[in-house]
């Protein structure tokens, strides 16, 4: 009798559960199933996991982190697990034990043997595309459409390109009509000769006195600019210039 009753009681209570929980109501409110762990990926000291996480069923999820020897999570502020994050995508040297990756649009250099982090850029500008070169002893990166190598040993900076949209004049682009006119009035007015021939002496002594670091500026006009690279070595640079069709119309589907 007992059993029979019992039976009944579990029939009207599956029946009951059965008649309130339903998949309108549980895709309401999916916090009754508790919250799990997203986003997880390693430090890259290679011995704590990041990831992010609700357990108190608050608003939005915060980062945790969870240490090989440790017994459970513990919350990280918003800066580290950021900064980590970030991190986790950077470039390795040849060695695996230095890389370099952006935060915030500025270039880091870290040690992993000695667990350091220093800061390469502190500036307003984006940089990006971090990468080693001349046997890891470069960090060079991207800023501005140019390239920019930081040497490691003494934190000195340098700039690998000059490329400018600005247009450098081009005395062959001159007309045989306007060649014609220019020579014949500088045979005809011995001022305009004697200007001339200072202003020719002046470029050759500035040409012949130009720093040697200076740099040859790149003129790309209205040209788009796609894939700058430096050589592993440092002597040469890479680029391609993309021009952009004119009067194009673009279908919208």
């Amino acid at each position: 009798m007992k059993l029979a009753f019992a039976s009944v009681l579990l029939l009207i209570c599956l029946q009951s559960t059965a008649q309130t929980l339903t998949i309108e109501k549980i895709m309401q409110d999916p916090k009754w199933m508790g919250s799990s762990p997203t986003g997880v990926f390693w430090g890259t000291d290679s011995k704590t996991i990041y990831f992010s996480w609700n357990p108190e069923g608050k608003t939005s999820d915060s980062t945790y982190s969870f240490s090989i020897g440790s017994s459970s999570p513990k919350k990280t502020n918003y800066r580290e697990s950021q900064m980590e994050g970030s991190a986790a995508s950077g470039v390795y040297n040849s060695s695996y034990n230095m890389m370099t990756f952006t935060y915030r649009g500025d270039v880091y250099l870290r040690d992993l043997k000695k667990g350091n982090t220093t800061r390469i850029t502190f500036t307003e500008e984006i940089e990006s595309n971090p990468r080693f070169i001349m046997n890891d002893t470069w960090v060079v990166y991207t800023r501005s459409q140019n390239l920019f190598a930081w040497e490691i040993q003494t934190g000195s900076t340098n700039q690998l390109s000059n490329i400018s949209r600005a247009r450098i004049p081009d005395s062959t682009r001159t007309s045989p009509q306007d060649q014609f006119l220019q020579q014949q009035q500088l045979q005809t007015s011995s001022v305009l000769a004697e200007r001339k021939d200072k202003r020719n002496q002046r470029n050759e002594f500035l040409k012949n006195h130009r720093d040697a670091d200076t740099l040859k500026p790149i003129s790309i006009g209205d040209k788009a600019l796609q894939n700058l690279q430096v050589s592993p070595d440092g002597r040469y640079i890479t680029y391609r210039l993309f021009q952009q069709p004119t009067g194009a119309k673009q279908t919208i589907v």
